[in-house]
C-alpha cells in the first residue's frame, strides 16, 4: 500500500502528542527515542552507534532530566537524523539533521527540483481520506436531525477537543517524521564533509622562496616549543614544590589555587593545541630534519598532561575541605576533555593527520563523556558526599539541588534551621506530587526513587 508510511508517521506523532502534551521531560523522552528509533529501523535509515547513543540519551532524560541529558538528547537526535542517510561526521550530521527536520516535510509534499519523494503523494493521501471523512460528517448531519437524543448525546460539542497547542504539537512531530521517513537528495553539506581528508598530504609549491620559507619556519617553532617547554619545567618545579607542602603558600586560599590552575591550564591547553596545529599544518610534517621539532612537541604534550594532573590534585584537596559541587566536579570533567584533547593532538603530530579529524574526534569524545555524566546522580553523590565526608557543610547549597536529595537531606534534619527544615517539608510534599501516578509521563527513576526511601524515614 503507497501510503502505508503516512499511516505509520501518524500513527507515530499521534503517540508522540500524547507523551509530551502538557507534560515535563521524564520517561516520556525515553519512549519518544524508542517510537523515533522504530521509525528508523521500519524505513531502513538507521545508523548503529549514534542510535544506541540516542537511546542512551533517553535513559538519561528518564534518570533525573538534568538540563544536559535534554541538550545531549536533542544533539544526538540531529547526528541520528544527518546520518540515516550518509555516513557523516558528527558536527556535520547536526546541522544537516536540523535541516532534514526543517525541509523534510516540504520536500515530501513538493520539491520542484528534485520531485515528490518515492512512494508519497499529497494529493493521493487527500483523495483517500477526505472523501469518507466527508461521507462520515453527512450521515452524523442526518442521523442528528432524525433523533433530537442522538444530537444531544453525541454533540460534537461534547468531545473535548483538544485546543490548538495540541494540534500544533501533532503537526510539528508529523512534520519531522518525513525526516525519519524517506531519504533527501544529497545537500551542500554532505557534499562538503565528503570531501574532508583525514590524514595530511603533502603540496609541492613551485616558489624559490618555498625551501628557505620553510627552514625558516622550522627553527622558528623549534625555538618557540624550546623556550616554552623551558618556561613549563620551571612552573612545575615551583608548582610541585607547593604541592609537597600540602597546602598553598603566601595566603593563597585553596579556592584561588585551583581557580588559578584552572585558568592556567585553560590557557596553556589552548594555545599548546593551536600552536602545535599551526606547526603542524602542512609541509613541516614532511621536513626531514623534523625529528627534534616532534621531540620538543610531545615534551610539550607531556607537561601539559602533567599541568593536568597536578590541577587535579589541588581540585581533590578543595573537595576534601569544602566538600563537592557542580562546577568542581566540572573541573574533574575538564580535565578528562583536555586528556583526550592532549592524546588526539599526539595522535595528529605523530601520524599526520588533519585539523579536521582532530575536531571531529574530539567533538565525539566530548559527546561521549558528557553522555556518562548524565546517568550518574550527581544531586546525590554531593550530598552523600558533603553531609558525610566533607569539612565544611553549605547546606543552603544542598537545599538548591534537584529534588531527588530529598530523602537524603531529611535523614540529617538535625543539621538544619528551622526555615531551611521548612524548606525541607516543601521540598518533601513536592517531591510526592512529582512521583504521583497521573504524571507518568513526567516520571523519573531517581525522583520515584527518593520518594520510596521517604516511607523508611519517620
Amino acid at each position: 500500500m503507497k501510503n502505508i508510511k503516512l499511516y505509520f508517521q501518524s500513527a507515530a506523532a499521534l503517540a508522540g502528542t500524547w507523551l509530551l502534551y502538557e507534560a515535563n521531560w521524564g520517561l516520556n523522552a525515553f519512549l519518544l527515542s524508542l517510537i523515533i528509533l522504530g521509525l528508523l529501523v521500519w524505513s531502513k535509515r538507521i545508523a548503529p552507534l549514534p542510535a544506541l547513543l540516542f537511546g542512551f540519551s533517553g535513559v538519561g532524560v528518564a534518570l533525573s532530566a538534568s538540563a544536559l541529558s535534554l541538550v545531549l538528547f536533542w544533539l544526538l537526535l540531529f547526528v541520528l537524523i544527518g546520518n540515516s542517510q550518509n555516513k557523516l561526521s558528527w558536527p556535520t550530521a547536526i546541522p544537516e539533521g536540523i535541516s532534514s527536520l526543517v525541509k523534510g516535510g516540504w520536500l515530501a509534499i513538493r520539491s520542484r527540483k528534485h520531485g515528490p519523494l518515492p512512494g508519497f503523494s499529497m494529493s493521493k493521501s487527500l483523495l483517500l481520506s477526505l472523501p469518507p471523512l466527508g461521507i462520515t460528517l453527512i450521515f452524523y448531519a442526518l442521523y442528528a436531525n432524525a433523533s433530537p437524543v442522538f444530537a444531544s448525546k453525541a454533540s460534537l460539542a461534547q468531545l473535548h477537543l483538544p485546543d490548538f497547542s495540541w494540534f500544533l504539537l501533532f503537526f510539528c512531530l508529523l512534520w519531522g517524521s518525513f525526516a525519519l521517513a524517506y531519504a533527501h537528495p544529497q545537500s551542500r553539506l554532505e557534499a562538503w564533509d565528503a570531501r574532508q581528508p583525514d590524514v595530511l598530504l603533502r603540496r609541492r609549491r613551485k616558489s624559490l622562496l618555498n625551501p628557505f620559507w620553510l627552514k625558516y619556519e622550522f627553527k622558528t617553532a623549534l625555538l618557540v616549543l624550546g623556550l616554552l617547554n623551558a618556561l613549563l619545567l620551571l612552573f612545575h618545579s615551583i608548582d610541585i614544590t607547593t604541592l609537597l607542602e600540602g597546602k598553598p603558600g603566601g595566603g593563597t586560599t585553596y579556592a584561588e589555587w585551583v581557580h588559578q590552575g584552572v585558568g592556567t591550564l585553560i590557557v596553556s591547553i589552548v594555545m599548546a593545541v593551536a600552536l602545535l596545529v599551526y606547526v603542524f599544518r602542512g609541509n613541516l610534517n614532511f621536513f626531514r630534519q623534523n625529528q627534534s621539532l616532534l621531540l620538543l612537541a610531545k615534551v610539550w604534550i607531556v607537561q601539559n598532561a602533567v599541568l593536568a594532573s597536578t590541577t587535579a590534585l589541588k581540585n581533590s584537596w578543595y573537595i576534601a575541605s569544602y566538600g563537592l559541587t557542580y562546577k568542581r566536579i566540572g573541573v574533574w570533567v575538564y580535565l578528562i576533555l583536555v586528556l583526550i584533547g592532549l592524546i588526539s593532538t599526539w595522535i595528529k603530530i605523530t601520524e599526520k593527520q588533519t585539523l579536521w579529524w582532530m575536531f571531529t574526534r574530539n567533538f565525539k569524545a566530548t559527546i561521549l563523556v558528557l553522555l556518562l555524566v548524565t546517568v550518574l546522580p550527581w544531586a546525590r553523590i554531593i550530598t552523600w558526599y558533603n553531609l558525610e565526608k566533607a569539612q565544611i557543610t553549605d547546606n543552603s547549597y544542598l537545599l538548591a539541588l534537584s529534588l531527588h536529595n530529598t530523602d537524603q537531606l531529611l535523614q540529617h534534619n538535625a543539621k538544619f534551621s528551622h526555615q531551611q527544615q521548612l524548606n525541607l517539608h516543601s521540598r518533601r510534599i513536592r517531591l510526592v506530587e512529582s512521583t504521583k501516578t497521573d504524571n507518568w509521563k513526567s516520571w523519573t527513576f531517581l525522583n520515584y526513587y527518593a520518594k520510596q526511601n521517604l516511607e523508611t524515614i519517620k
